[in-house]
């Protein structure tokens, strides 16, 4: 969901819970040349990348699925294309931060594990695999980053297969005066910067 700037800020104003004024007059305090409202916008792309990566799966309620017409390619190339069920690398769009759904088109589930770039493997249904050498023998994903960006490295998917499902969540960044942020993690981002905040005033200078 769209926030705009004015709505966090104001809110992060509530969760200082003191006068604005007096906010203002600490932080030129603290760090002169510094203005509150500026310094909350400068956390905030940070602060949510932080929140979101951390949070539990059920507080993603809203992140982007990718249109059929646009779901990335599985290069199984670097594979060898000798063994039944390979690897295959697939290129996550340029603003991924976290996974939130994936599926293979011969795969019967998908894989529900929320991940980043550098997490374990994970098979599917949830149960972490041991060490990657299993890996080939049932369907599983990890992620590495390459870059700024990731990939998607698959094992255990028939060499025809391709992306049938995407779901992730885009890395936070301000648009046009608007942040995209998961409606149940927008409390925790606020909170987060709040607590820079607080933790900026707190530090003798």
């Amino acid at each position: 969901m769209k926030y705009p700037l004015n709505v966090v800020i104001d809110y992060v104003y509530s969760l200082l819970d003191e006068n604005r004024e007096i906010l203002e007059e600490r932080v030129e305090y603290a760090d002169p040349g510094v203005q509150l409202a500026p310094f909350i916008t400068a956390l905030l792309p940070e602060s949510a990348r932080k929140v979101i990566s951390e949070a539990s799966i059920d507080k993603i309620d809203d992140c982007i699925t990718v249109a059929e017409s646009r779901l990335p390619a599985a290069d199984f190339s670097t594979s060898g294309g000798v063994t039944t069920l390979g690897r295959a690398n697939v290129g996550l769009p340029d603003d991924f931060l976290r996974l939130v759904y994936f599926r293979m088109s011969d795969w019967e589930e998908g894989l529900s594990v929320p991940m980043e770039c550098g997490s374990e493997v994970h098979q599917l249904r949830n149960r972490k695999l041991g060490t990657l050498g299993y890996a080939y023998q049932r369907p599983a994903v990890t992620i590495r980053r390459r870059g700024r960006n990731c990939d998607l490295l698959v094992y255990g998917s028939q060499p025809d297969a391709s992306v049938a499902d995407l779901q992730y969540v885009a890395r936070p960044a301000i648009v046009k005066e608007e942040i995209d942020l998961p409606p149940a993690l927008f409390h925790d981002v606020c909170a987060n910067v709040a607590d820079t905040v607080l933790s900026v005033l707190a530090t003798p200078h």
